[in-house]
C-alpha cells in the first residue's frame, strides 16, 4: 500500500531516487565505515577493564543512577553477565562508559561543584584515566559522527543522521520511510526535497542537542531524518486523499493521506530499545512539517491552471479532470482516461497538461484519425516554458515516427517550432523545420527563427553556423 505523487507518472522520473540513494549510503556506511564488527570498540573496551576505569567508575555509577531513580537501569547494569573471557556486553560497556551525564557531573565534582566519588589520589586517577579514553573513543565512527547531547559539536548536526545503530536500526528506518517517499519526492521534486529535507532534519538534531543536554546517550542512526520526512509528507498534503497503489490491484483508490502515520510510530516506539529517546524522532517529525510549508508556493502544483483568472468552478473542474485522467491511465483504464482529458480540453483549449494526457492515449491507436490531430494540436501551441517546450519537441519526434508524412504542419507552425526547439538546444531539428521554407513565410517568423537558432549555436561554442544565422537574419530584415 503506497500513496502515490499528486503529478502525472512519467517514466522515472518521479520516483523516490534521493530517498533510496540515503537508504543505500546509510546502509553502505553501516557495512563500511561504521562496520558490522565490534573489534575496535572491544578493544576499547579491554583497555578501559584493564586500566582500572571499569573498578573506579561502576560503583559510583550505580549509585549515581540510584540517585537520580534509575533503579531498573541500575538493576540490569549490575546484573549483566560476563563471557568466558571474563568481558560484559557492549551494551554494559556504552551504558556505563559513554553516558554523557554521568561524566559531567564527574567533571563537575573535579572543578569543586559537586561532591566527588573519589578523593585525593583516586580522583586524580580517574581524571587521568577518563581524559586518555575520551582520546581514545573520539576515533570510533560511532563517537565521531553521533551527537552527543553534552558536547555537541556542529558537524555532528549533520553527520548524526547517516549513522544507524545497527541493522535493526537501518531496517527500521528503510520499512518506514519507503511508504511515504514516493509520494513526497514525486510531488515536491528533488530539488525541493534536497533542500528540506536536511534542512528539517539538522534543525530536529540541534533541538535535540539542547532539549536532551546533559541527560541522554549519544544520538545515532537515521530516525530524525525519517521522521523529517514523514513530517514532511503530513505537511503537505495533511487531510487530503491521495491515490493508494496496492499490489496486485489495476485500481488505485483514494485514501486520506494520515493513514500511514502508524508506520511512524514504530520509530519512537522502538528508540528506547536502542538506547536512544523517543523525543528526536518527534521533534523530526515537528520539523519536517513545519519546514515543508516553505514548498507551498502557487507554483507547485503540476496541476495548476495557466490562467488565474479563470472562474473557480472551471479551475476546479480542470484540476479534477486532469487528476482522474491521469490516475486512470497510470492503471490502465484508458477509455475512462480520454474522456477526463477530452472534458478538460473542452474546459482549456491551450492546456499543455490536458493536450499531452490526451496525446498519450490516443498515441495507442496511432493510425486513426483522432491521434493526428491531437498531435498536430499539441504541436501548434506556443509554449514559454523550457521544460514544457522540451516535452513539445521529444512528442514532436514520436509523432514523426507515428504518422510518418501523415503529419504535416504548415509554415507558421513550423517556424514556431524551430524557434522553440532551438531555446531548448535541440538545434538539429530546429534546422531541419527551416529546411525548404516557401516563398510566402512571413519574414519576421523567419527572422525570429534565424535568431533563435544563431544564438542557440552560440551557446554550443559553433560560431560559424552562429554568424551564418545572424547574418541570415539580418539579410531579411534589410
Amino acid at each position: 500500500m503506497i500513496p502515490l505523487p499528486q503529478r502525472p507518472i512519467a517514466g522515472l522520473s518521479t520516483l523516490p531516487w534521493l530517498s533510496l540513494g540515503f537508504l543505500l549510503l546509510t546502509l553502505g556506511l553501516l557495512l563500511g565505515w561504521q562496520g558490522l564488527r565490534d573489534d575496535d570498540e572491544r578493544a576499547l573496551q579491554a583497555w578501559y577493564n584493564d586500566s582500572g576505569l571499569l573498578a573506579l567508575e561502576q560503583p559510583a555509577y550505580l549509585s549515581w543512577l540510584r540517585l537520580h531513580g534509575q533503579v531498573d537501569k541500575a538493576w540490569a547494569v549490575e546484573r549483566d553477565p560476563v563471557d568466558e573471557q571474563g568481558r560484559h556486553s557492549l551494551w554494559h560497556f556504552r551504558q556505563l562508559a559513554f553516558d554523557p551525564a554521568f561524566a559531567a557531573h564527574n567533571r563537575a565534582t573535579v572543578a569543586g561543584q559537586d561532591i566527588p566519588y573519589w578523593h585525593g589520589a583516586e580522583l586524580t586517577r580517574w581524571q587521568q584515566l577518563r581524559d586518555q579514553f575520551e582520546h581514545r573513543a573520539a576515533t570510533l565512527p560511532r563517537q565521531r559522527a553521533g551527537l552527543n547531547p553534552a558536547d555537541t559539536r556542529p558537524a555532528t548536526l549533520l553527520t548524526v543522521h547517516f549513522t544507524s545503530n545497527g541493522l535493526l536500526g537501518w531496517l527500521l528506518c528503510a520499512l518506514v520511510l519507503l511508504p511515504f517517499a514516493w509520494a513526497l519526492e514525486g510531488t515536491l521534486g528533488w530539488r525541493r526535497m534536497l533542500m528540506l529535507w536536511p534542512l528539517s532534519a539538522v534543525l530536529a538534531g540541534a533541538l535535540s542537542g539542547i532539549l536532551l543536554r546533559p541527560d541522554h546517550q549519544l544520538l545515532l542512526g537515521g530516525q530524525v531524518m525519517v521522521s523529517a520526512a514523514v513530517g514532511m509528507y503530513l505537511g503537505l498534503f495533511g487531510r487530503e486523499r491521495l491515490r493508494f497503489l496496492l499490489p496486485g490491484r489495476n485500481q488505485t483508490p483514494e485514501w486520506p493521506a494520515w493513514l500511514l502515520l502508524p508506520f511512524w510510530l514504530v520509530l519512537p516506539a522502538t528508540a528506547p530499545m536502542l538506547g536512544q529517546s523517543w523525543l528526536p524522532p518527534v521533534l523530526g517529525l515537528l520539523c519536517g512539517a513545519a519546514l515543508v510549508q516553505l514548498a507551498r508556493m502557487p507554483d507547485m502544483s503540476l496541476f495548476e491552471e495557466q490562467d488565474s483568472e479563470d472562474d473557480p468552478g472551471e479551475r476546479d473542474g480542470l484540476r479534477h479532470h486532469l487528476t482522474g485522467g491521469w490516475a486512470a491511465l497510470g492503471s490502465m483504464q484508458f477509455r475512462d482516461a480520454e474522456q477526463h482529458f477530452l472534458a478538460a480540453v473542452r474546459l482549456a483549449p491551450t492546456h499543455f497538461n490536458a493536450l499531452c494526457g490526451l496525446y498519450q492515449v490516443r498515441k495507442l491507436r496511432p493510425q486513426e484519425v483522432d491521434f493526428l490531430a491531437t498531435a498536430s494540436r499539441l504541436l501548434t501551441l506556443p509554449l514559454v516554458d523550457d521544460g514544457e517546450r522540451r516535452q513539445q519537441h521529444a512528442l514532436w519526434r514520436e509523432a514523426q515516427q507515428l504518422c510518418g508524412d501523415a503529419l504535416r504542419l504548415n509554415t507558421a507552425t513550423r517556424l514556431q517550432l524551430a524557434r522553440q526547439f532551438a531555446s531548448v538546444d535541440a538545434l538539429d531539428d530546429a534546422e531541419a523545420l527551416l529546411h525548404a521554407l516557401p516563398e510566402d513565410a512571413h519574414p519576421h517568423a523567419v527572422i525570429a527563427a534565424q535568431r533563435a537558432l544563431g544564438e542557440g549555436f552560440t551557446r554550443r561554442g559553433n560560431h560559424n553556423k552562429a554568424r551564418h544565422y545572424l547574418a541570415r537574419a539580418d539579410a531579411v530584415t534589410d
